[in-house]
């Protein structure tokens, strides 16, 4: 079993240079002896989706807010974005967090239709 840790301190900074022994897991009260340790990034592979039935001005701070959604993730992380409303949409396959793969998600045409 993988246990993904990440210990911060009192101020909210990564404490980083742990070694194995300053860990102790437990599993129902029993000491379970570490069989792999690293301090490693690991990487993520995140899909994004979308309800485009948000109203527009909602969507807009999506836009506005979704590079720094994508600049928490790091380098080697890799995220793809989806859009919805009546049918998923692909914008984005899968890139590389930091590439310049950005675009701007357009409000549900059907509910705009509709009001």
């Amino acid at each position: 079993m993988q246990l993904p840790v990440t210990v911060k301190d009192r101020d909210g900074r990564r404490v980083d240079g742990l070694l194995p022994t300053d860990f102790v897991v437990k599993e129902n009260g029993i000491v379970q002896k570490l069989s792999y340790f690293t301090q490693d990034p690991f990487a993520l592979s995140v899909a994004i989706v979308l309800d485009l039935g948000m109203s527009d001005s909602t969507v807009q701070k999506v836009n506005q807010t979704f590079p720094a959604l994508v600049g928490a993730f790091a380098p080697y992380d890799e995220v793809a974005l989806y859009t919805f409303s009546s049918t998923v949409s692909e914008v984005s396959d899968f890139f590389g967090a930091h590439a310049k793969a950005h675009r701007n998600i357009q409000p549900d045409q059907d509910r705009t239709r509709r009001q």
